[in-house]
């Protein structure tokens, strides 16, 4: 653990306290003044360990949510492209049947991301007109939460540095707010 040692006015022991990078002299009036510090700092440390895994459950909860809401209106476009299927004919069915394959590997395999949103860039990319509004915002949903995702992680695992004993760089503190999405 890298520490500081200060001297407490009028006595002669040392006081370690936790070091904070870029520091360069701490002085403690009295030991319960330091005391009370090194609880405030050990509290501190406790809310950014909690707040780490709270990041975290909220990424995992809104990826969740983002999936089920893409399987939902999954189906209910599957029912829109039967009904339209009766009047367009063959060349219709084609485009939903590749629609239907990517949209349904992509929900297959969403523990695997980087396919899965490839498999929905393509159903983007190739057929924008056919996915409908609503399917279409559940996949912009999925991408904006991957995006979310990564930056809470990046914030959660700065946290979870600071509920430990090392001292947080300059760099990483500088990092902090560009993470907030």
């Amino acid at each position: 653990m890298g520490a500081l040692c200060c001297k407490v006015e009028g006595d002669s022991h040392g006081l370690l306290l936790p070091a904070v990078e870029h520091t360069t002299a701490v002085r403690a009036v009295d030991p319960d003044k330091a005391a009370a510090l090194q609880a405030q700092q050990e509290e501190a440390k406790k809310k950014c360990g909690s707040a780490a895994k709270i990041l975290r459950n909220k990424s995992k909860q809104e990826k969740v949510e983002a999936w089920k809401k893409i399987e939902e209106e999954f189906g209910t476009q599957r029912l829109v492209w039967q009904s339209v299927a009766l009047r367009k004919g063959g060349s219709h069915k084609g485009v939903v049947a590749m629609l239907e394959s990517k949209l349904e590997f992509a929900i297959a395999n969403q523990s695997e991301e980087d396919k899965a949103i490839a498999a929905l860039d393509v159903c983007v990319e190739q057929n924008v007109d056919m996915l409908g509004k609503s399917l279409s915002e559940a996949i912009a949903s999925v991408k904006r939460s991957r995006a979310c995702t990564q930056a809470r992680e990046e914030m959660a695992t700065i946290l979870e540095q600071a509920s430990g004993d090392a001292a947080l760089s300059s760099e990483t503190v500088e990092r902090v707010p560009q993470l907030i999405v």
